[in-house]
């Protein structure tokens, strides 16, 4: 998924410091790269790792079910900080000639990000947000192996046992409900 076009562009800072309240949630950060642009501003997260993992990421799927959260918080901090109503947040990936993952904060996207934060702040203050099982070659949560000892197999049992409670239900619905995702453990 290619980031959107960006022309007449102009590097305003690297390594910018920002600071802004996004979703209520204090927010401090290094943004790589701040270019003005003639239709907003534009935030550039450099990586050098693979790109695979993160091509989820589109206008449709902002934040890959709650766990691409970079881009779109980085985005909506320049954007309070500079007062920026127009933002395009991408990564730009070394050594690759792809065009760079992003998209530019529409409201829809800037919608579903205060969500995602306000489901993950209200989480962690009543103390229900719970680790569930990571993607492994397998699917989600493998009942019967930890392939990298990050105990896959104990995380898979205790979301088994959580994941049904009403109480998740904000946080099964960010994630898009596993339910029918996750065998018996």
């Amino acid at each position: 998924a290619a980031g959107p076009a960006v022309t007449q562009r102009e590097v305003a800072a690297t390594e910018a410091r920002v600071s802004a309240t996004v979703g209520g949630v204090p927010f401090f950060g290094i943004i790589d790269r701040l270019d003005t642009a003639s239709d907003g501003l534009v935030v550039t997260d450099y990586k050098t790792g693979l790109r695979s993992p993160f091509e989820d990421i589109t206008p449709e799927t902002p934040d890959g079910g709650g766990e691409h959260l970079q881009l779109g918080i980085y985005g909506l901090a320049v954007g309070t900080a500079f007062n920026a109503a127009a933002i395009i947040s991408r990564y730009w990936f070394f050594g690759h000639r792809d065009e760079p993952i992003g998209y530019t904060l529409t409201p829809e996207i800037r919608a579903r990000f205060d969500k995602v934060l306000t489901v993950i702040a209200d989480g962690i203050e009543q103390g229900i947000f719970p680790a569930r099982p990571p993607e492994t070659e397998f699917g989600r949560g493998c009942p019967y192996c930890s392939p990298d000892g990050r105990f896959v197999k104990e995380r898979t049992s205790r979301w088994a046992v959580k994941r049904t409670d009403p109480i998740l239900g904000p946080y099964r619905d960010l994630i898009g409900d596993l339910i029918t995702e996750i065998t018996d453990a």
